[in-house]
């Protein structure tokens, strides 16, 4: 089942991520990491994404105290929505990604 949805977020966010965006496929755990380009302000992403009902995870926060680090990442989780949601909300991502460069 989540190997399911991991393959369907990951092949989503392929598809439909705006240039310059990464992430990795996790080979276990219940999490994609998406890095974004330069240029990104989390701060005004998250009132986008919130608005289209979307959830994600400030990459910032798994760092170490102290680590410097891009705080241009999220942590996204596969695993606790059905199939459906996953398309819906990877849609909404990627547009409040794009509203937010």
């Amino acid at each position: 089942r989540y190997r399911q949805q991991r393959d369907l977020m990951v092949e989503l966010l392929q598809q439909q991520l705006p240039d310059g965006c990464q992430l990795d496929t996790p080979e276990g755990g219940l999490f994609i990491w998406l890095q974004l380009p330069e240029g990104y302000d989390i701060e005004r992403l998250i009132p986008q994404a919130w608005q289209r009902g979307v959830l994600f995870a400030r990459g910032e926060c798994f760092y170490p105290a102290g680590e410097t680090r891009s705080s241009a990442a999220l942590r996204l989780n596969f695993a606790t929505n059905n199939l459906e949601e996953i398309r819906l909300g990877v849609t909404r991502l990627c547009q409040a990604l794009r509203d937010a460069q």
